[in-house]
């Protein structure tokens, strides 16, 4: 899927207020890249980052760090718990939990992006903190050496 694609599909951003969620480190800044299940399916963050996210970053990142994007693809393939991510999941009418890693605030996205992202601003949230959720230290030290990133964020 190309980045055209991808953001034909972004911007549907259709009722489906649960999904899964990234935050990634741009060249030039921190992005939300948010996946609607109504938009992408039902994905969970390793066939996301395979399938979407891996290819969408080596784009990104290729003519900045000098390496052919589709060779760094396969180098950024194995590290899908680098950046920080999450998912939402419904509770009940009206009422959803966001499951993340407490790592947002090293990126400067801020936790409303993600509520209107999934159209879930009038809702009732619980925000979790969920080991599974967190970066992983060695992928993000991995995809930091690769990417040449100085930003740093939190893992475990």
């Amino acid at each position: 899927m190309d980045s055209k694609a991808i953001a034909a599909k972004l911007k549907k951003v259709a009722q489906a207020e649960i999904g899964i969620y990234y935050v990634i480190r741009y060249p030039r800044r921190w992005r939300l890249f948010p996946l609607q299940e109504g938009s992408f399916g039902d994905m969970n963050h390793i066939s996301a980052w395979r399938s979407i996210l891996a290819p969408e970053v080596a784009s990104a990142w290729s003519s900045v760090i000098g390496i052919d994007a589709k060779a760094l693809t396969q180098q950024l393939l194995s590290l899908p718990h680098a950046f920080p991510r999450g998912r939402i999941e419904k509770v009940a009418v009206n009422e959803f939990s966001i499951y993340h890693g407490d790592d947002l605030a090293a990126t400067g996205i801020p936790p409303t992006q993600i509520l209107q992202a999934f159209t879930l601003t009038n809702k009732q949230i619980n925000w979790v903190v969920d080991p599974h959720e967190q970066c992983e230290l060695s992928q993000k030290d991995a995809i930091r050496r690769i990417l040449n990133i100085t930003d740093d964020w939190p893992a475990v």
